[in-house]
């Protein structure tokens, strides 16, 4: 069930690795909030807490209410984190989980806090709210004694009658200080307006006007030459003059536009360009030539002068053959070196190769080339009433006694060297291979077989049957002591995605990041055989 529309939210991650060697870690979380939880406003009463189990990883992801949402009361509350993993030590604290985390949140990067009543759980102290009671009024974080406390204190009401004598004291005493000191402001503001008011230039605004109109006439004189600045032109009469000027100069230039473009347009060659053009077409025009048939193109068999072109049918050498000619029908039998998978010359050529793979030895009566691997063909006899039925065996030596890699996800497994194990075998779309294996295995990893693609990527898983790979892979593998197994060969059906070169490959998968080993060793080999059956008969 998802939290109610509109409560606060946030996601709480984790994980838990072993200090030696990263592994993960197994074990439990438990959350709990500080009290029980009433939501009005979503219509909730959240109560208890909750219990998380590590995945294989060693991690978890919750998602937990928000510790400052307003609409949850009591405030102040918290979370209380209990760490139980398995083989580690337990530890217990309070931690704040306000919305301005942002949406997600690892507790790796929260500090511990003080538990809702002020104790342990870290350095911070928990700042309470809401209304005081008690011997307190108003509220927190900053309450006041309420006036029974107070009275408690002075039963005779002594203290409370001197608070009130000395606050009347004060007001009185206060008032009058307010009093003399309204007056006397009145007075001495009186008395600066008169002398404002009777003074020749209080702001000096008459002395600046004064200086401001003798450097004016100075700069008229200096700029105009005129010592009477009334003389001096008029916006209207400058104007006036300025639009007869332009006038005048518009005229003259149209005037002249004119004459021009008459005079350019009665020229017979005003750029020159009718002369150019017709010197290069006098250069580059050629001479006309024929050409007509007679005996033949002589003469070097250039178009200098004209020339004479004959061309004569037949089935001699130095003769064009016609459409209706015979030699045009008759077939033609291949001749020169066979290529590809063909060996020899035409037109018998022999098979050499096989999908590029050379064919080794001579053949016999009734053989056929086989590719035995994606790297080696002969010539073999086909057996089952026609049918070949292919085997390939692999086995692998070359491992020391190790843990396989660790692998988060679904991977090749492989030796302590990098070598795959997995086998390939020449295979078509449609064929169906059988594998049989024997090895040895310990510890707690997931094994499976699958069929890889072209690209040498698992595509097809045996327990699934599709490209998903199982959750705890092959049932006949489980890793627990615990169970009976009862195992056999395992089938996969070839498409042409599988192919690479001719060839189908087999492998084994494993998953898992605990203890596991699957030996390839020289005392304790691997081997892998894969059969090819053909495709289903009709």
């Amino acid at each position: 069930m998802a939290f109610p529309v509109g409560a606060q939210t946030i996601t709480l991650t984790g994980t838990f690795p072993v200090p030696v060697g990263g592994t993960a870690r197994a074990g439990r979380i438990v959350l709990t909030p500080s009290a029980t939880l009433v939501d009005a406003t979503q219509k909730a009463i959240y109560s208890g807490g909750g219990t998380l189990t590590l995945d294989n990883a060693g991690k978890f992801t919750v998602v937990l209410l928000c510790t400052n949402d307003t609409d949850v009361q009591p405030t102040g509350w918290r979370w209380r984190v209990d760490e139980q993993p398995s083989g580690g030590p337990r530890r217990t604290y309070w931690i704040d989980l306000p919305s301005t985390l942002g949406p997600t949140v690892d507790l790796s990067t929260l500090a511990p806090v003080s538990a809702p009543d002020g104790t342990g759980g870290g350095s911070q102290t928990a700042t309470p709210t809401g209304p005081a009671g008690g011997a307190l009024t108003g509220t927190y974080p900053n309450p006041n004694l309420s006036s029974g406390t107070i009275a408690s204190f002075d039963p005779a009401g002594a203290a409370a009658t001197a608070q009130t004598a000395a606050a009347a004291d004060a007001t009185t005493k206060a008032n009058a200080a307010q009093t003399a000191a309204t007056s006397a402001a009145a007075t001495d503001a009186t008395a600066k307006v008169a002398a404002h008011t009777v003074a020749s230039d209080p702001h000096g605004d008459r002395a600046a006007a004064s200086s401001a109109l003798a450097a004016h006439a100075a700069d008229s004189t200096d700029v105009h030459g005129i010592t009477n600045t009334a003389a001096l032109e008029t916006a209207a009469g400058a104007q006036a003059k300025a639009d007869s000027a332009q006038t005048a100069a518009t005229t003259a230039a149209a005037s002249d536009a004119t004459s021009k473009v008459t005079a350019h347009t009665g020229a017979s060659d005003p750029h020159g360009d009718r002369a150019y053009a017709d010197t290069q077409t006098a250069t580059r025009v050629p001479t006309t030539r024929q050409i007509t048939a007679g005996t033949g193109l002589t003469g070097g068999g250039t178009l200098a002068a004209d020339r004479t072109l004959a061309v004569t049918y037949g089935a001699t050498a130095g003769t064009a053959a016609e459409g209706n000619d015979g030699r045009l029908a008759d077939a033609r039998t291949p001749t020169g070196a066979a290529g590809g998978d063909l060996s020899g010359t035409y037109p018998n050529p022999t098979v050499g190769k096989v999908n590029g793979v050379a064919v080794t030895g001579t053949p016999t009566a009734g053989q056929v080339p086989t590719a035995t691997s994606g790297a080696a063909a002969s010539w073999q006899t086909p057996s089952g009433g026609g049918t070949t039925i292919r085997s390939a065996t692999v086995r692998i030596t070359d491992g020391a006694i190790a843990d396989l890699p660790s692998a988060p996800a679904w991977t090749i497994a492989m030796t302590s060297v990098g070598t795959l194990l997995q086998c390939s075998i020449a295979a078509d779309p449609a064929d169906r291979l059988r594998l049989e294996a024997d090895f040895m295995r310990i510890g707690t990893r997931f094994l499976d077989w699958v069929l890889l693609d072209n690209t040498g990527t698992p595509d097809e898983y045996g327990t699934t049957r599709t490209s998903t790979p199982p959750a705890e892979g092959s049932p006949s593998m489980y890793p627990s002591t615990s169970f009976g197994y009862v195992q056999g060969s395992k089938q996969f059906v070839v498409a042409a995605r599988h192919i690479n070169a001719g060839m189908a490959t087999i492998a084994l998968a494993q998953q898992g990041t605990s203890s596991g080993k699957v030996y390839a060793h020289t005392t304790y080999p691997f081997e892998l055989t894969l059969t090819n059956i053909g495709p289903e008969p009709a």
